[in-house]
């Protein structure tokens, strides 16, 4: 409980912190279909407004040009996304995304296309909000650098039907400790752990 007071006491002092936001700039590769392309912008635009509640700034790119892999900077995190176009059947099979939260050279955030276009091509609305969540979710294991799951909210292991049917009117949200975890990793220095892992997946 000392640690959660603590950690919890430091999310305001670290988003005033000289006046600045921390940033996050995602690079993702370039979407194929206009209709998938279409469920991922607004899908970038529904994990921003979660990340934006508890102070933290999401900007997204598409460029040729991305970085070798992700990293770590005090008040700004670099985040390399891949796109996987023919994942194994029996690779996380429930899951529509993976995080590698200790991740640096390559991508720290995996998405499963091949799972996600049937889905957005039937349902492109309701696909865009749970993929805001997903990757929100995913984004969110490899900002805090950590497999940890929480017992609610976007870190939750696993979503229910209700909650998924409620996203499009009521955003899950980031525990107050999934916070503070989330924004202490800013004022930290760059990353040198080296050893890949994964995280997570599609949260039921």
């Amino acid at each position: 409980m000392r640690l959660c007071v603590c950690l919890c006491a430091a999310v305001p002092a670290l988003a005033a912190a000289a006046g600045d936001s921390p940033e996050t700039v995602v690079f993702v590769p370039a979407i194929g279909t206009q209709t998938l392309a279409r469920t991922f912008y607004q899908a970038e635009g529904i994990a921003s407004d979660i990340f934006s509640r508890i102070g933290l700034k999401v900007r997204w790119r598409q460029t040729k040009d991305r970085p070798r892999g992700c990293s770590r900077e005090p008040m700004h995190h670099t985040i390399v996304m891949a796109f996987s176009m023919n994942t194994p059947p029996g690779f996380h099979p429930e899951a529509m995304a993976l995080a590698y939260p200790y991740q640096v050279d390559g991508a720290c955030v995996s998405i499963f296309m091949d799972r996600l276009t049937p889905m957005a091509d039937a349902n492109p609305t309701t696909s865009a909000y749970l993929l805001g969540h997903i990757l929100a979710h995913e984004i969110g294991h490899v900002l805090q650098g950590t497999e940890h799951h929480s017992e609610r909210g976007v870190l939750k292991a696993h979503w229910s039907q209700t909650e998924i049917r409620r996203m499009p009117f009521e955003s899950l949200r980031f525990t107050d400790y999934d916070a503070a975890l989330i924004l202490n990793r800013f004022r930290e220095g760059p990353t040198l752990n080296r050893i890949p892992s994964g995280s997570g997946g599609l949260p039921e």
